[in-house]
C-alpha cells in the first residue's frame, strides 16, 4: 500500500505543477490526465475496503438511489457543457475524471454507511472534497469564470490533500500496532 499511497501523492503533485505552469493544451491535459490517475489509484483503494462491506437491504437501495441521482446530474452538466469541448480528447479526460471521482464518492460513502470508523469517516470526507473541488473547477473551467469559484476550488482541494495525508498516516499507524499485537501475541503462545 506504501507505493500505491506514494504514487497517488506523485500523481496529485505532478496534477497541480502542471496546472500551475499551464503553458499550452498538452500541459492541461497532462494535468487532467496526472489527476485521474491519482484518483483511479484512490478507487482500487476503496475497493479494498470495499470488499469486507456487507449490505443490508435499506442501505443498498440508498446507494443505488443516491448513485442514479449523482449519474444524472452528472449526464445534465455533461448535457449543458457539451458545445463547450474544444476537442475530443479534452472531452474523454473531463468525463472520465467525473465518472471515476464519482464512484469514489459512491464508494467512499457505502464503505462508510457500512463502518462507521474513523478512517472511514475521514476518506469519505476526503472523496467530498476532491468532488466539489472537480464539480467547481468544472464549472469555472467550462462554464463560467469566476475568481471566487477558483479559490475555493483550489481550497478544497488542499483540503483533501491534507486529508490524504492524514489518512494515509492512520493508516501506517494502523497496520503497524496490528503488527506489533500479532508479533506479542506469537510470543505469548510459544
Amino acid at each position: 500500500m506504501a507505493n500505491i499511497f506514494f504514487t497517488i501523492f506523485l500523481l496529485m503533485f505532478f496534477g497541480d505543477v502542471f496546472s500551475v505552469f499551464n503553458v499550452n493544451e498538452f500541459v492541461s491535459k497532462l494535468s487532467k490526465t496526472a489527476y485521474l490517475g491519482s484518483y483511479l489509484l484512490l478507487v482500487l483503494v476503496v475497493i479494498g475496503k470495499l470488499r469486507r462491506v456487507k449490505f443490508e437491504g435499506l442501505i443498498s437501495w440508498y446507494l443505488i438511489l443516491i448513485f442514479a441521482l449523482n449519474t444524472y446530474f452528472m449526464y445534465v452538466l455533461f448535457k449543458i457543457v457539451q458545445n463547450n469541448f474544444t476537442d475530443s480528447v479534452n472531452m474523454v479526460l473531463y468525463i472520465s475524471r467525473g465518472i471515476t471521482i464519482l464512484i469514489m464518492g459512491f464508494m467512499a460513502f457505502a464503505v462508510y454507511l457500512s463502518k462507521e470508523n474513523a478512517q472511514s469517516i475521514l476518506f469519505l470526507s476526503m472523496a467530498f472534497c476532491f468532488i466539489f473541488s472537480d464539480v467547481l473547477f468544472y464549472i469555472s473551467d467550462l462554464y463560467v469564470f469566476y475568481w471566487l469559484f477558483e479559490f475555493f476550488e483550489r481550497i478544497l482541494h488542499i483540503v483533501g490533500l491534507f486529508l490524504l495525508y492524514v489518512y494515509v498516516f492512520n493508516h501506517h499507524e494502523i497496520k503497524e500496532e496490528t503488527l506489533e499485537v500479532e508479533s506479542n501475541s506469537k510470543h505469548i503462545t510459544t
